[in-house]
């Protein structure tokens, strides 16, 4: 998995309000990520590019909740983790 820069802004692990949303492919080759952020108990607020059909054709997608999920190096590791997302 590449790992890119964080541009125009720096790592914040002390907001529990701010998750990460993962998207995956059926066969596990692709992974996105995404920020989202919690506004209520079983709702998160992200952006559209995130998680349009176009670009995430039958995509699974989950959350991961913890501090930092650079261990997970790749989905089959980082899938387990993950809270699923019941409706986009």
């Amino acid at each position: 998995m590449t790992r890119g820069p964080i541009i125009g802004g720096s790592a914040d692990a002390n907001d529990p309000a701010v998750v990460l949303l993962a998207s995956y492919s059926p066969d596990q080759a692709t992974l996105y990520f995404c920020t989202a952020t919690v506004i209520a108990p079983d709702v998160l607020l992200t952006a559209a590019h995130c998680v349009d059909e176009a670009n995430h054709p039958s995509f699974t997608f989950g959350v991961f909740t913890g501090p930092d999920a650079n261990d997970y190096t790749d989905v089959a590791v980082l899938a387990p983790e993950l809270l699923a997302v019941s409706e986009v």
